[in-house]
């Protein structure tokens, strides 16, 4: 009875053994493969947004970043120079007056369709365009809102780091829109934004999907109706 017991007890243990190793391997590989979002930790971006809010715009820093090619591996360092191949790349289409191609307009407008329709106004508002590269015709434009949370994310951001504050907010609180100078700005100045900062990684995120959506977006807008006819092309 006593040996009956003794192999009960052996096998329990084994089996138990062989549970809690599967436990460890299972939680190491979730929390290897399921991107952390880094954007909860930030004072000043829960100084403004909800938690859901930062959660949405951690969808947005994440789709940004994958279309540029960074891994939820990468390194800080890593991560910062594919940002610096991304801007060369956008640099060198423009100078040659095309549109660059990494960022898909079609996925990026498929992303807006996973975060808040509230959260999507306190980044950015729409309006009617014109734009005479597409035959005239009066278009569905983005902008960033001048009024939204975002707005008054940047702000405190500014007041911290300088360069923000010289190079992108006070030109964007007296212009009211993203002007050719903070396009430059961005390109020429990129080494002296520390994109180590998620902060800055956002900023630049948001900077340029705004820019993509504007360059890409082709929805028509509808006088009679007030509303816009969607064609992404």
């Amino acid at each position: 009875m006593e040996k009956l017991l003794y192999c009960a007890n052996h096998l329990l243990k084994k089996h138990l053994h062989v549970l809690l190793t599967l436990i460890i391997a299972v939680s190491i590989i979730s929390c290897s493969t399921t991107p952390k979002n880094k954007l909860l930790n930030e004072a000043q971006l829960k100084e403004v947004f909800t938690e859901q809010q930062i959660n949405d715009l951690n969808t947005i820093l994440q789709f940004f970043e994958n279309q540029i090619g960074i891994n939820p591996e990468d390194s800080d360092e890593q991560s910062t120079q594919k940002y610096y191949q991304y801007i060369d790349k956008l640099y060198a289409a423009m100078r040659k007056g095309k549109a660059e191609k990494l960022i898909s307009i079609e996925e990026q407008l498929a992303m807006y369709q996973q975060i808040d329709t509230q959260t999507f106004n306190q980044i950015w508002t729409l309006g009617a365009g014109y734009k005479k590269k597409w035959k005239g015709d009066t278009l569905r434009v983005i902008h960033l809102n001048y009024e939204g949370k975002y707005k008054s994310f940047l702000k405190l951001v500014a007041d911290s780091i300088p360069i923000v504050k010289e190079k992108y907010y006070d030109r964007f609180q007296t212009i009211g829109h993203i002007s050719p100078t903070m396009k430059a700005d961005l390109i020429i100045n990129k080494e002296q934004f520390d994109l180590r900062d998620i902060r800055i990684r956002l900023l630049y995120a948001i900077h340029y999907l705004t820019l993509n959506d504007e360059n890409k977006r082709r929805e028509k807008y509808n006088w009679k109706s007030q509303t816009f006819d969607k064609h992404v092309g």
